[in-house]
């Protein structure tokens, strides 16, 4: 239950600018794809999926990533290549 409630917090900061780099400092990108790719093969509830990938989606549309992660397109095709597997890749093979 705390797990939810964190979750739910961060994710309704996240549409806060002023937080975005508090938020790539902790890998949060990276933490959310691999608790979508843990989804796949164990029983994650289903609001912490919703409002991880709310979070997540707010996270990279904000200008402050988008300014931090176009310097570094190896990152940023390591990024859209992990969310295209979770979506194509069938869970055994992730």
């Amino acid at each position: 239950m705390t797990q939810r409630f964190c979750l739910a917090i961060l994710q309704k900061c996240s549409v806060k600018e002023s937080v975005i780099g508090a938020y790539l400092g902790a890998e949060m990108i990276g933490w959310v794809l691999a608790l979508v790719k843990k989804s796949l093969n164990t029983k994650i509830h289903m609001f912490c999926l919703d409002f991880a990938t709310a979070m997540l989606a707010n996270v990279v549309h904000s200008r402050t990533c988008q300014e931090a992660l176009a310097p570094q397109p190896k990152v940023v095709t390591g990024i859209i290549r992990d969310i295209l597997r979770i979506i194509n890749e069938p869970p055994e093979k992730l």
